[in-house]
């Protein structure tokens, strides 16, 4: 599913529209539709039921929705002001529909002598804009959205919570705009760009995307360089596993990392690993880690490095498959040095993370015109960790930016890891993960990771599909833990990953 712009968003209207063929007023039917599962038990349990109805299409959603709500026995007030801009035929046949409804108080915001008076327990449904708004609100429309959110009313946004246009190049601007607060937003189809970044996707609560039935056909006309990672895409890389698969044909994992006080960072690299399908897994640690990873996680080979406490040389290499590189290894000088020296001569796809990215970090400082990845990277930074490697960026939108440059130059899979990481390939393209949740922000989650995608390379997956399918499948697993749970373990979200590749493995082989 590629990410599209407004532009795009709405051409795309425009073919569903051109080659269903369906009229415009009954996709938007469709599209309230769709929107009531969601709505109605908010509506039946609210003192009081508003719907903000703007001019354009967005406000016809709205009118729909009033009219379904009454078929429901819901009674509703519709707020609309078309003084300001003319409303869009739909809209005015929309609301032409609901002229004698008794269930339906219309009100023209201009006849008023004040704003309604919101209540915390009233449930606003927030239709004055979509994702076509390209401008900041003003006017009557400010103090709506202004006087709704002093409220503190249960808002339910439908595409786009009001002021916040679906295309955000300036994010330090957004915080001048009047942008409707919702809890939750019910976004057509597809994610919007501004939804996408802790600035701006703050304002939108909970996201629900809800399908109304676009043509599928307008993806291979669309330019977008941005893609989301869903079930479909991970199911189209991930293959079964066969009869006669055996140890020695999944691949063989080395994994480096751990330190005095912190041997549990290789423990969970190592269950990300075996727990995703690797055949063979060596953990190389400091000496102090051996009885710790022995007695912990038998399952796994250890060798370790001259050092008691930390790691300060570079592990043999020959005949593993793939090697994750990082986790709780530490920066001592000697680990620097031996990184630097190491890491463009790895023939193998590699994993780098945490402690390897921070020793990245130093060398590219240090050596900025001779320092090399290895060929075969795929590097996983939150967003601290990548801003010492390509320096600070002061919002989301400039550190994704900087990502999808540091990619290219590079030649690396940059994996910039938090809520919709993102994955950065080397090409240019860029995918945005759909699973996870935040009771994942936990400590180990990303060493998790790094041994689950180190196994899928070792499974012969190249470092794009492993970088894809590995988040998404660490983020189904995290939603697999979390499930009636507030807050869960790293040990949790590795324990689920077994699971979620079965059930994709399994949905593969029927497509």
């Amino acid at each position: 599913m590629k990410l599209f712009s407004a532009q795009e968003l709405k051409e795309w209207d425009a073919f569903t529209v051109q080659h269903e063929p369906i009229a415009s007023i009954d996709l938007m039917e469709r599209a309230a539709t769709a929107c009531m599962p969601h709505i109605l038990p908010h509506a039946i349990a609210a003192t009081q039921v508003h719907i903000l109805c703007g001019p354009g299409n967005n406000g016809g959603d709205g009118l729909v929705i009033a009219r379904l709500l009454s078929s429901a026995n819901v009674h509703t007030q519709v707020i609309t002001s078309f003084n300001e801009t003319e409303p869009s035929v739909d809209c005015i046949t929309n609301l032409a529909r609901l002229q004698g409804n008794q269930l339906v108080n219309i009100i023209d915001l201009e006849q008023l002598q004040q704003l309604p008076d919101f209540q915390t327990t009233d449930l606003v449904i927030d239709c004055l804009f979509g994702y076509g708004l390209n401008k900041p609100v003003s006017g009557i429309y400010k103090e709506v959205i202004d006087q709704v959110n002093a409220s503190k009313a249960y808002v339910v946004s439908i595409d786009m919570p009001s002021g916040l246009p679906a295309d955000v190049l300036h994010p330090q601007t957004i915080g001048s705009y009047a942008v409707l607060q919702a809890q939750q937003t019910l976004t057509f189809q597809t994610l919007k760009h501004s939804l996408l970044f802790s600035e701006t996707g703050a304002y939108a609560g909970k996201v629900h995307v809800i399908p109304i039935g676009m043509h599928a056909g307008y993806s291979g006309h669309a330019r977008a360089h941005m893609e989301l990672i869903t079930a479909q895409l991970v199911q189209s890389i991930i293959k079964t596993r066969q009869t006669f698969t055996h140890k020695g044909t999944q691949g063989h994992v080395l994994l480096a990392g751990g330190s005095y006080g912190k041997m549990g960072a290789a423990i969970l690299m190592a269950k990300g690993a075996l727990y995703s399908g690797c055949g063979l897994l060596h953990v190389y640690a400091p000496k102090v880690g051996y009885t710790i990873l022995q007695t912990a996680f038998p399952e796994a080979m250890v060798m370790t490095d001259d050092e008691l406490y930390e790691i300060r040389h570079f592990p043999n290499l020959q005949g593993c498959s793939a090697a994750g590189i990082g986790p709780g290894m530490g920066m001592h000088a000697e680990t620097i040095k031996t990184l630097g020296t190491n890491l463009p001569s790895i023939k193998i796809p590699v994993v780098l993370d945490a402690d390897a990215l921070n020793c990245c970090a130093t060398l590219l400082q240090e050596h900025h015109f001779s320092f090399r990845f290895p060929a075969q990277c795929i590097i996983t930074p939150h967003p601290k960790e990548f801003d010492r490697l390509a320096g600070y960026s002061s919002n989301n939108f400039e550190r994704q930016q900087k990502a999808h440059a540091f990619a290219q130059t590079h030649g690396v899979v940059v994996v910039l890891k938090g809520a919709y990481t993102r994955v950065c390939l080397p090409d240019g393209n860029i995918f945005v993960n759909t699973s996870g949740n935040p009771a994942m922000a936990t400590g180990g989650s990303g060493d998790v990771l790094t041994g689950l995608l180190a196994s899928l390379l070792a499974q012969g997956y190249s470092t794009s599909q492993a970088a894809i399918a590995g988040v998404y499948i660490h983020g189904l697993a995290g939603d697999k833990a979390a499930a009636g749970k507030y807050a869960i373990s790293a040990s949790e979200i590795a324990a689920s990953i077994s699971p979620v590749m079965f059930h994709i493995m399994k949905a593969s082989s029927l497509n």
